[in-house]
C-alpha cells in the first residue's frame, strides 16, 4: 500500500508520523517535567515542615527541662528559661500555622498548640504549688518549729528551777516528740512519702498528750502562758504540715 503512494503523499506522511511523533514525546516530557516539578515543589514544602517542627520539638525539650529543673531546685532562673523556650514555641507555632499547607500537618499543628497552652497552664500550677510550699516551709513551718523548741525549753527550765519535776518532765517528752516531728517533716520534704506523714502526725500526737497533760497540772502562771504559746504554735505548726502535703502531693 505505500508503495503505490505518490512521492508527495509518502513525504506528507513522514512529515506527519514525525509531528505525531514530536507531540507524543512532547507530551510524555510535559507530564514527566509537571510530574518533577510537583515532586520538588512537595519536596520543598515538607523540608521546610520538617525544619520548622524540629525547633518546635527542639525549644519543647528544652522548655520541659527547664521545668524538670524547677521541680528539684525551685530556682526562678528556670521559670525564666521556660518563657523564653515558650514565647519562642509560640513564634513557631504561628508559624508554622501560616506556612504549612497539607491538612493532616496542618491539624497537627492546631493540636500542639492546644497541647502547648496546656502545658504552659499546668506549669503555672506548679509555680504557683512551689510557692505554697515554699511559704509553709521557711515562714510556717521553720518559724513555729524554733518558736515551740524554745518555749518548752523555757518550760522546762523554769519547772526545774522550782523543782517541779513533773513539769519539766513532761515538757521534756514534749521535746522529744517534737524534734522527732521536725526530724520527720524535714524527711518528709525530701521523699513525699506517706511513712513520713504517719511519722509526724504520730509525734505531734505524742506531743500533744504531754500538753494536755501540762495543761491539767501546771500551776505556775509563767509556766501557764508559756504552754498557751506552745498550744498556740502547736496546732499552727500541725496545720501549717497538713497544708504542706495536700500542696505536695
Amino acid at each position: 500500500m505505500f508503495k503505490n503512494l505518490t512521492l508527495g503523499k509518502k513525504i506528507y506522511l513522514g512529515f506527519s508520523i514525525v509531528i505525531i511523533m514530536l507531540l507524543v514525546v512532547g507530551g510524555i516530557a510535559y507530564t514527566g517535567l509537571k510530574t518533577a516539578t510537583n515532586g520538588f515543589l512537595n519536596y520543598r514544602e515538607l523540608a521546610l515542615d520538617t525544619n520548622l517542627t524540629g525547633r518546635l520539638q527542639a525549644n519543647m525539650l528544652m522548655a520541659r527541662l527547664s521545668v524538670k529543673n524547677f521541680i528539684e531546685n525551685g530556682l526562678d532562673a528556670e521559670i525564666d528559661n521556660f518563657n523564653n523556650y515558650s514565647e519562642v514555641m509560640t513564634g513557631f507555632l504561628g508559624e508554622a500555622q501560616e506556612n504549612i499547607e497539607d491538612p493532616t500537618r496542618a491539624q497537627l499543628i492546631d493540636e500542639i498548640d492546644d497541647n502547648v497552652q496546656a502545658y504552659s497552664d499546668s506549669f503555672d500550677e506548679v509555680v504557683n504549688y512551689k510557692e505554697q510550699r515554699n511559704e509553709l516551709v521557711d515562714n510556717q513551718l521553720n518559724v513555729n518549729g524554733p518558736i515551740l523548741e524554745r518555749t518548752l525549753t523555757d518550760i522546762m527550765l523554769s519547772a526545774e528551777k522550782d523543782n517541779d519535776m513533773t513539769a519539766a518532765f513532761r515538757s521534756g517528752i514534749a521535746m522529744k516528740h517534737l524534734l522527732l516531728a521536725r526530724l520527720y517533716v524535714s524527711k518528709f520534704i525530701d521523699s513525699n512519702g506517706q511513712s513520713e506523714i504517719n511519722r509526724v502526725n504520730e509525734e505531734l500526737g505524742k506531743m500533744q498528750e504531754q500538753v494536755d497533760v501540762l495543761d491539767d497540772e501546771l500551776k505556775n502562771q509563767t509556766r501557764r502562758n508559756l504552754l498557751q504559746t506552745v498550744i498556740e504554735k502547736k496546732e499552727s505548726y500541725a496545720n501549717s504540715f497538713n497544708e504542706l502535703t495536700s500542696v505536695i502531693i
